[in-house]
């Protein structure tokens, strides 16, 4: 698979809505960074590289009374149609819901960081 970003989020989205606890993910640099950021938020337990296979991780997914941590993940800016925000827009971006994740001049950031930096950038994922 050549789309490693849209492969995680498919995995993620799958696994939490069959309430497994542990998903494997392809290994990339791009994955660890959007894996260490939603741990960050909360929205994931952790992860853990294998030391018997150096092209997968594992992920283990958060869930409270409710089901999972999140509702919703979706890839916003695609390979066919990229989507880019500007620093001032990220106030009315999101209302206080959610989280975005933005691809930078400073390498992935979540909205609430990028807004801290005052960056704009590629508005890669959003998480509900």
């Amino acid at each position: 698979m050549r789309d490693l970003l849209s492969d995680l989020i498919s995995r993620l989205k799958n696994a939490s809505k069959m309430k497994h606890s542990v998903v494997p993910v392809p290994r990339s640099n791009l994955n660890v960074r959007l894996l260490s950021i939603l741990q960050k938020e909360g929205y994931i337990m952790g992860y853990k590289f294998l030391s018997n296979d150096p092209y997968h991780l594992e992920v283990y997914l958060k869930y409270g009374d409710l089901g999972a941590s999140f509702k919703d993940i979706k890839r916003i800016s695609k390979s066919g149609k990229r989507t880019y925000i500007s620093s001032k827009s990220l106030d009315s971006l999101r209302n206080g819901l959610g989280t975005y994740i933005i691809s930078t001049s400073k390498g992935l950031v979540s909205d609430r960081e990028a807004q801290a930096l005052r960056l704009g950038g590629e508005l890669l994922i959003s998480i509900f």
